[in-house]
């Protein structure tokens, strides 16, 4: 639960707005919460930390995907209200365990719109475009973005049926958010491979290159 009387009523209103949705309690969504809390310590989240910390403090931040909730909580370290979603039930179980006062975890979908037309001072989206259809969720954070956004992705979009039905690179990615008012900064203009390992087991590591991007409005 939320532990400010202000991110109480925030939540309060948000969730009203939110169309009914399945929860996912898949035993797939609670190993993949394991596998995101054992590999915390990839070299993509200090990275992801280190360019949060060169952002101005903002008011109220969002991010998609969250999982369960280590950038959410990093945010929240420097930000006033931090609010993170995710359609696994699990990861927003995970990541409620350690939630600061200043934030909160609900299960929602990111193309839900499930808060209208609040603006949001940072958005970010972290390693969704080859899971979420790219084009509805950049026309999403694109929105609700008032001051900066920040997105990732290794662009794996070869998951068989699961995959998305629109495919986008690093270039398109780049041209989009230029078109939508966005300039690219933190030396962000240019692809970037930054190493993300995922401790799957004992015996297996995924290991990717992510692309990050940090825009302004």
């Amino acid at each position: 639960m939320a532990k400010s009387q202000k991110m109480k009523s925030f939540v309060k209103s948000a969730l009203g707005k939110i169309s009914p949705t399945s929860k996912d309690t898949s035993n797939l969504e609670r190993n993949w919460s394991g596998i995101y809390k054992r590999s915390t310590g990839s070299k993509f989240y200090a990275h992801v930390k280190d360019l949060l910390q060169k952002l101005p403090r903002c008011d109220l931040v969002l991010e998609h995907g969250c999982s369960i909730g280590h950038v959410t909580r990093e945010s929240a370290k420097q930000n006033l209200h931090v609010l993170g979603i995710d359609k696994s039930f699990y990861g927003i179980l995970e990541a409620k365990k350690n939630q600061r006062k200043n934030s909160d975890f609900v299960v929602a979908d990111s193309l839900n719109a499930p808060f209208g037309n609040r603006k949001f001072d940072l958005v970010i989206a972290l390693n969704l475009l080859d899971i979420v259809e790219p084009t509805e969720l950049l026309r999403t954070v694109s929105r609700q973005t008032r001051k900066f956004l920040v997105l990732s992705d290794p662009y794996d979009f070869e998951r068989g049926k699961d995959s998305v039905k629109s495919k986008t690179g690093p270039e398109e990615l780049r041209l989009h958010l230029r078109n939508a008012g966005f300039r690219l900064i933190q030396r962000t203009n240019r692809p970037s491979f930054i190493p993300w390992k995922l401790n799957v087991n004992s015996r297996l590591n995924l290991n990717y290159k992510v692309d990050l991007i940090v825009a302004k409005k």
